[in-house]
């Protein structure tokens, strides 16, 4: 939620994290605790259930702030929701004409979208393009249930508090929080050179996000701030997918492979018939 806003202050890509994985996980809780930094978490939060052309202007509207979508699992199916994928990653709306001529004002965005749901959008034919606009997180516990259960009764009396002053800090500071996005990027590209470019820009837009509110909101001392961050960067890097697995051509050879294993028995000669 606070990486949002910085990704056209450092001309980073749009793009989204997802949380998937079973119920009771206080993913939603999570989710609400990201939204309430702007405002009330019951009136900002969206679920998938909705057109495309209303999430391409609810995207428009909210422009550098980060859209929240709970409930992946009342979308549609996989296509519908790739494509959500790139739309979102695209930073703009489709092209429509205007029904008395003319072409209508395309909605454009550069902000994050932050996902929740019980299954996960990419899936093993999902072409690679959808792994990489998309930090996919597999969890089986974010928040504790008592903790859960907490922020979903107090966080609708206590919000926007924290964005305006993280806002704020970054309207004050654009030259410097470019400059350290550098240094944040230089690092995940050298630590971690199995993933992608795309996630290890994302990587080190979350660890410079972390490590900003970390000090303007939270108080922290600038160098014990900068080390939490990286832990934080490191935990999550340990769950993203590598270029290798992403790569399509590798992917296709390792079905193929999975296929003879389950199937072996099938490509055995019978007895009396001669191997093919």
């Amino acid at each position: 939620a606070y990486a949002s806003p910085i990704v056209s202050l450092v001309g980073a890509r749009t793009s989204g994290v997802m949380l998937w994985g079973g119920s009771q996980a206080g993913k939603t809780a999570a989710l609400k605790a990201a939204v309430s930094i702007y405002g009330h978490p019951d009136k900002l939060m969206l679920n998938m259930y909705a057109t495309r052309v209303s999430l391409e202007q609810q995207a428009s509207f909210l422009h550098h702030l980060p859209m929240f979508m709970d409930e992946r699992q009342l979308a549609g199916n996989d296509q519908a929701l790739e494509q959500l994928v790139y739309m979102i990653s695209g930073g703009a709306g489709k092209g429509r004409g205007r029904k008395n001529g003319g072409v209508q004002t395309r909605g454009r965005w550069e902000n994050l979208a932050l996902i929740t749901g019980e299954f996960p959008i990419s899936t093993d034919s999902s072409a690679a393009g959808v792994r990489g606009r998309l930090l996919e997180l597999n969890v089986t516990k974010v928040v504790e249930s008592e903790v859960g259960t907490l922020l979903h009764r107090e966080l609708p009396k206590q919000y926007g508090t924290a964005g305006p002053i993280f806002l704020n800090v970054l309207k004050n500071n654009a030259g410097t929080i470019r400059q350290r996005y550098d240094y944040w990027l230089d690092k995940t590209t050298h630590e971690f050179p199995e993933i992608s470019g795309s996630h290890a820009a994302l990587l080190a837009l979350l660890g410079l996000a972390d490590e900003i509110a970390s000090v303007a909101v939270h108080g922290e001392d600038a160098e014990a701030a900068a080390k939490s961050a990286w832990n934080f960067v490191q935990a999550i890097a340990a769950h993203v997918v590598t270029t290798a697995e992403m790569d399509d051509a590798e992917r296709a050879k390792k079905w193929v492979i999975s296929r003879y294993v389950e199937n072996a028995h099938k490509f055995e000669a019978e007895e009396g018939r001669p191997g093919y």
